[in-house]
């Protein structure tokens, strides 16, 4: 499971969110281990905040590309099996 799994294409994504599907593709399960969410929304919503310059935004500002969402390095493309760069 990788994080983009759970980023829609648009709407608002808030710091919690972020956090919680961060954690949840790296295997926690937030109804057993509600205190490791609550620690690390502590931690990661100053974070987020940072660097998206507040605590929500919309989803597409949180895709990845060096040129454009478009492009090769795209995190939807990348979170899918066989769906990376064509060689």
């Amino acid at each position: 499971m990788h994080f983009t799994d759970f980023l829609p294409e648009t709407g608002p994504v808030t710091a919690e969110d972020f956090t919680d599907w961060l954690l949840i593709a790296d295997g926690y399960d937030p109804a057993r281990q509600a205190e490791v969410f609550e620690k690390f929304r502590a931690i990661f919503r100053p974070i987020f905040i940072k660097h998206m310059g507040t605590d929500c935004v919309d989803a597409g500002l949180l895709y990845y590309s060096p040129g454009s969402s478009d492009g090769p390095f795209h995190p939807r493309r990348w979170a899918r099996p066989g769906s990376g760069p064509k060689r």
